[in-house]
């Protein structure tokens, strides 16, 4: 069987907010077909996980790797672009304008990602 590289790594990741450390040492992969819950209790650091992964904000400490790329460093701002149209990620509350149907919010989504990648070719 071939190894394959993981699509999304974190290696020893560890994020303070000031003294607060809400992440210590987190390290996992997720490879090619697997389809991951990140689950916990309020606080356990789901959200802040997710930040990092979206470049929303940087670890104090540690490599995250998307695609074979280091992510947790420095990225121009194309590629932050870029990396957050191949991350997906559904809130628990939904994030839906209320008067509008399941197909008109969706819509939204769409019309959004068309015009912002119409600006960007």
């Amino acid at each position: 069987m071939v190894k394959t590289e993981p699509i999304l790594s974190l290696k020893e990741v560890a994020k303070w907010f000031g003294d607060e450390v809400v992440l210590d040492s987190i390290s996992f992969d997720l490879n090619q077909g697997e389809f991951v819950f990140l689950v916990g209790p309020s606080g356990s650091g789901k959200t802040t996980i997710f930040r990092l992964l979206s470049r929303e904000i940087l670890p104090t400490s540690g490599v995250i790797t998307f695609l074979n790329e280091e992510i947790s460093s420095r990225l121009s701002g194309r590629k932050v672009v870029e990396l957050r149209r191949q991350i997906g990620r559904v809130f628990q509350d939904l994030k839906l304008i209320s008067d509008r149907t399941i197909k008109e919010n969706i819509e939204i989504a769409f019309d959004i990602f068309e015009s912002s990648h119409q600006r960007l070719e």
